[in-house]
């Protein structure tokens, strides 16, 4: 009996190599949501930090120009201009990161499909593979059994 040969070998391979790539996108997506992540976190700091320096400075009774005072309003707009931009730009790349975790989930299952098919032809091969054998070897015996019978 020849080898075992599943007709779809190819496509099987394609269909992981393209579950291995959605997979790849995903990670990369989530580690720029990452990254967008520790930036509104630094954000947050700095202006943790500015509004902590400037009560420091006003508690000590430290000489403070009215043009420092002047501009920290501005300073805290600015901060929340940056953080709004950003988290705007998060809530779009957790949208990017839930299709592609949709376009991952359907590349698994379109190979799962190939797989399963796979091993249900593996299975029926197995199976015609044992009862020749079988065969055979009745048959191998059966001409044993007749020679001796001689």
């Amino acid at each position: 009996m020849k080898r075992f040969q599943f007709p779809l070998d190819r496509v099987l391979r394609y269909r992981q190599m393209q579950a291995e790539a959605e997979e790849a996108r995903l990670q990369a997506q989530l580690a720029r949501l990452g990254e967008l992540d520790g930036q509104i976190a630094g954000l947050e700091q700095e202006g943790l930090r500015t509004q902590e320096a400037v009560r420091k400075t006003l508690a000590a009774d430290c000489e403070v120009l009215s043009s420092q005072l002047a501009t920290y309003p501005g300073y805290r707009v600015v901060l929340a201009r940056g953080k709004k931009g950003l988290l705007e730009e998060r809530r779009r790349r957790v949208q990017e990161v839930e299709k592609q975790r949709a376009a991952v989930l359907n590349a698994y299952r379109a190979r799962e499909v190939l797989q399963r098919a796979r091993l249900e032809a593996h299975n029926r091969w197995q199976a015609d593979y044992n009862k020749e054998m079988d065969a055979t070897a009745g048959e191998l015996y059966l001409s044993k059994w007749k020679r001796r019978s001689r």
